[in-house]
């Protein structure tokens, strides 16, 4: 699915040996009603239906939420060898690496040293887990893929007390699984996870490669979402 950005974790209970690790640019929303986006950028995803979510936008129907099996087994799916679940803390490292192959696959130049960055991105990670959550896909015991769901609190309306969106981020699928369908079932999983958190929309930046396959899992571009470029560090990823 690289180089799309979408939501997930790694693990350090893998197979001996490092992951051989695998890496999206533009912005959409998932409607009901298709709208031209003469800019192309912006790409978002509108979940469930609540009373603040259409007073915040009129011109947008909610999407049915996604159902997910009854049992505690809720977060977890799972077909013949594949699983997509939420990273485990001990996998955190090898999740880490997938972040740091992505930087070298886009011919990025990393600012610090390997070992440094996956300490730095397992702190970070750990401190950061009420905000962003890590799902990652796996098969065999072996991190492939993984997606990251950011979650950004609202402005309380008086019609809805409790208000949050979401934006996937760092959607990343080795070079060796992509192009058959394991990125969009992971994209799922994540939008699945945002309703579960009753979400009233979820982002994502995409690259244009990954444009059509976000359209595909319910992304649509709005002309109502923008964005301003300020300071940024870097170009990469």
């Amino acid at each position: 699915m690289a180089p799309a950005t979408a939501v997930a974790g790694a693990a350090s209970g893998c197979p001996a040996g490092r992951l051989q690790l695998a890496p999206v640019r533009g912005w959409l929303v998932k409607t009901r009603r298709r709208e031209a986006d003469p800019g192309g950028g912006l790409i978002r995803a509108h979940r469930g239906g609540g009373g603040a979510q259409r007073g915040d936008d009129p011109g947008l129907r909610p999407l049915a939420r996604m159902t997910l099996p009854a049992g505690p087994q809720h977060n977890a799916r799972v077909d013949n060898n594949i699983t997509i679940r939420p990273a485990a803390p001990h996998e955190l490292d090898a999740v880490a690496e997938l972040r740091w192959q992505w930087i070298l696959e886009n011919e990025g130049v990393p600012v610090t040293e390997r070992e440094e960055f996956v300490q730095y991105f397992i702190t970070w990670a750990r401190k950061n887990t009420s905000s962003h959550r890590c799902m990652v896909l796996v098969r065999d015991e072996v991190i492939i893929a993984m997606a990251w769901l950011a979650v950004l609190q609202r402005v309380p309306s008086p019609r809805a007390l409790q208000r949050a969106s979401g934006d996937l981020q760092c959607v990343y699928v080795v070079p060796g699984e992509r192009d058959g369908g394991l990125g969009g079932r992971l994209i799922d999983a994540v939008l699945a996870r945002a309703g579960e958190l009753g979400l009233e929309r979820v982002t994502v930046h995409s690259s244009p490669r990954a444009i059509p396959a976000y359209s595909r899992h319910g992304f649509e571009s709005s002309p109502r979402l923008l964005h301003a470029h300020v300071a940024r560090t870097t170009s990469c990823p």
